[in-house]
């Protein structure tokens, strides 16, 4: 189903408790397939009885191209949880960690997921610390990274 806009949510909330960067992503599935043709041209039919058997390794390698999170500048390596349909089943939820992160004091967040093929992608980035909202910003082309100081 075509849509007239392009949008993605990426919430980012550290748990001092666990010592974890939590990342859960939202997108359009039909703007996911479409990048994603562009890399690797398959049938991926996400959430559907014939998902194509590589459409999760290649969905999290963009992923892992298109979003960086630095701690106190340091890029930081996330595992890829996986990913479910949202409600309205024209959505994608991906889920990244962070582990072993303690105290710091600024995240750099880099997301750049779909600006290689829409000129008018914008991501949306809200940040929290435990419950406590930091930061939202929307990033656009040529202006996909924020710097937030705690």
């Amino acid at each position: 189903m075509e849509h007239d806009f392009h949008l993605s949510k990426t919430d980012v909330h550290y748990k001092t408790d666990q010592q974890a960067v939590q990342v859960t992503v939202h997108t359009f599935i039909d703007d996911i397939e479409k990048v994603l043709k562009t890399r690797e041209e398959l049938e991926y039919k996400f959430f559907e009885s014939s998902e194509h058997p590589l459409a999760d390794s290649v969905f999290h390698s963009y992923l892992y191209d298109h979003i960086e999170i630095k701690v106190d500048g340091v890029a930081q390596d996330f595992y890829y949880l996986g990913k479910e349909q949202s409600d309205d089943i024209m959505g994608i939820y991906s889920y990244l960690e962070i582990e072993n992160v303690s105290a710091f004091s600024t995240i750099e967040i880099t997301n750049s997921l779909l600006m290689d093929i829409f000129d008018d992608q914008k991501n949306i980035i809200n940040v929290k610390v435990d419950n406590k909202s930091k930061a939202f910003h929307i990033l656009t082309k040529g202006d996909s990274s924020k710097r937030i100081e705690l």
